[in-house]
């Protein structure tokens, strides 16, 4: 007899759980009313070191033969997905945060999408909720953000990913695609971990790798917003500069290798991205001034580093584009972003702060 074991299920849902005692049972109950079959799918919870009871109410609750129940110390939200995503089985991933919640029946929906299509990803829309009056009062979040202005045809990621940025509409939210679980291992694609936006590069590079996506435009996920969380929290501090621009100089090994191959279009969208980010790592970096009068052994990267680091992106960006006969395009995106001006600015101010050495 075949053993439930030596079975393969069609989707492997992946749940980081950090001290979230109060979301569990809403999380299992919107599982179970998604119109899958118990063999259709695992459930794989990975508490990342919590100090409640979540670990202890995720057995309680998860009496199922398709639970699965990890236990790690704590790593952040891209260690336990990456934790999770190890362990699955299914053809297919999904990541859904503990504390949203999805429409009913929205994965059964997608994933034959998945299969009818024989997609690597599809993308989905979602709604904005908040937990309080207060929370939407003092965290307003942008609805345009999460939804997903592209018609539904089957393309490569790449053409996604083009198509997004010509309305700015690249979202890296990890919980609003699913993925073919082959195509993460055999492009090593894994969630940052250490940093906020941990999961930006993960759904980056899931869109481009994707030989055959597609967009469901609606809103199937419900991003709940609220109190005290990791974005809010980091915004305008030292942690938010390293992550932006840990991940625009990620994104800049894209962009040449997008170059190298002729792939101009791409090399584009990416390099849209790459200028958001940097934008957001200055501006992070400008708010977080007070606190860098000296640099200490505990910042992750020296103030002498980090003048090193964006002296050099931004004149590679410019020699590049130039070798490129761009010289006049960069001009011009310059002056509009004023990303250079603001960049010299902050060199000025950073390195008086620490004695001028570099």
């Amino acid at each position: 007899m075949l053993r439930y074991h030596d079975m393969k299920p069609r989707l492997s849902i992946i749940v980081p759980v950090h001290n979230a005692s109060p979301y569990i049972g809403h999380c299992l109950e919107t599982i179970s009313r998604q119109g899958l079959s118990p063999d259709d799918y695992e459930v794989i919870m990975v508490d990342d070191g919590s100090t409640d009871d979540s670990l202890d109410l995720c057995r309680e609750l998860s009496d199922e033969r398709n639970v699965k129940i990890l236990h790690r110390e704590n790593g952040g939200a891209g260690r336990a997905r990456n934790a999770g995503i190890a362990e699955a089985r299914g053809k297919y991933v999904y990541c859904l945060d503990v504390d949203d919640s999805l429409e009913d029946g929205s994965l059964s929906i997608l994933l034959g999408q998945c299969f009818d299509q024989n997609l690597d990803a599809v993308f989905f829309g979602a709604l904005v909720e908040y937990a309080s009056e207060e929370v939407k009062t003092s965290d307003p979040q942008d609805d345009r953000y999460f939804e997903r202005r592209q018609s539904p045809r089957v393309r490569t990621g790449e053409e996604l990913l083009v198509e997004q940025q010509q309305t700015r509409n690249f979202c890296a939210q990890p919980c609003m695609h699913i993925a073919r679980r082959q195509l993460l291992v055999d492009n090593n694609i894994r969630f940052a971990e250490g940093i906020v936006n941990e999961d930006n590069l993960y759904v980056f590079h899931t869109t481009i790798h994707s030989q055959r996506a597609n967009v469901d435009p609606h809103p199937y996920y419900r991003y709940v917003v609220r109190p005290r969380s990791v974005t809010t929290e980091t915004r305008g501090t030292l942690r938010q500069f390293d992550a932006h621009f840990y991940l625009a100089r990620e994104f800049y090994r894209d962009y040449l290798a997008a170059i190298d191959q002729g792939k101009d279009d791409l090399a584009w969208a990416i390099w849209t991205l790459i200028d958001w980010y940097l934008e957001v790592a200055v501006d992070a970096l400008i708010s977080a001034d007070s606190r860098m009068e000296k640099p200490t052994a505990s910042d992750p990267v020296s103030l002498s580093v980090y003048h090193r680091l964006f002296e050099r992106i931004l004149d590679e960006r410019e020699a590049r584009l130039a070798a490129e006969s761009q010289a006049l395009a960069l001009e011009q995106q310059l002056a509009k972003t004023g990303l250079r001006r603001a960049a010299e600015a902050l060199f000025r101010k950073t390195k008086r702060a620490s004695g001028g050495h570099r």
